[in-house]
């Protein structure tokens, strides 16, 4: 159950636990409780959701998410380019690319991820725009940054993660992905996980705890 306080009357319609009259001033018997997937049943107890769940479990559905998606809002800003979609929690990440696909445009469908992004990283290359400390080219930054484009090679264990949790796409259903991943060392760290987007859930990642709060 959610912790969230429901002031309607207990969803197992054999309850015993009698809410008390409004006008009596009296406090609740207990506290109220919604369902944790459909968040419109309330329950006043473990029990009576686990009584009510043979009739509940018909309608219990959980809500869509309403996503503002923005097309690169750092470099399309005159004007700004987003298409805003109704997703189904159940839905997969695969799914929701062919919806972003059908939404924007696209032709077809390219290799693809949905990452969440790990706040502190700043990108050696980019942080001092490949100059060292000596004004000339960082040809060693440079060259680190196109060692970890090639896959064999990727990320050092011990290097920070630019990103915290990534969603990829299934290569075997993703038109041209063998020809468009080159950029896929550069994204995967060995200590970043990854589920595959036609196997992974919405609401796996948008009701995870550990990503609250980090999707903009």
């Amino acid at each position: 159950m959610s912790s969230q306080e429901n002031p309607q009357k207990c969803g197992n319609p054999k309850c015993t636990t009698a809410p008390p009259l409004p006008d009596s001033g009296a406090p609740p018997s207990s506290t109220l409780l919604k369902c944790g997937r459909c968040k419109k049943e309330a329950y006043c107890s473990r029990p009576c959701q686990a009584a009510a769940w043979p009739r509940h479990k018909r309608s219990c559905v959980r809500p869509n998410y309403i996503i503002k998606f923005q097309l690169s809002p750092e470099y399309v800003t005159d004007p700004p380019v987003s298409r805003t979609l109704s997703c189904p929690a159940d839905a997969v990440f695969y799914h929701l690319h062919m919806a972003l696909q059908v939404a924007f445009g696209w032709s077809t469908t390219h290799s693809f991820d949905f990452a969440v992004a790990n706040p502190d990283y700043v990108s050696p290359f980019a942080a001092n725009g490949g100059v060292g400390a000596d004004g000339q080219p960082d040809f060693s930054a440079l060259m680190e940054h196109l060692k970890r484009m090639n896959p064999a090679h990727g990320a050092d264990p011990s290097a920070p993660q630019e990103y915290l949790f990534r969603v990829v796409d299934p290569v075997e259903q993703t038109m041209f992905s063998g020809v468009d991943r080159v950029h896929e060392g550069g994204r995967r760290h060995p200590n970043t996980p990854e589920k595959k987007a036609d196997n992974y859930k919405l609401y796996q990642l948008f009701d995870d705890p550990k990503y609250q709060g980090r999707f903009p």
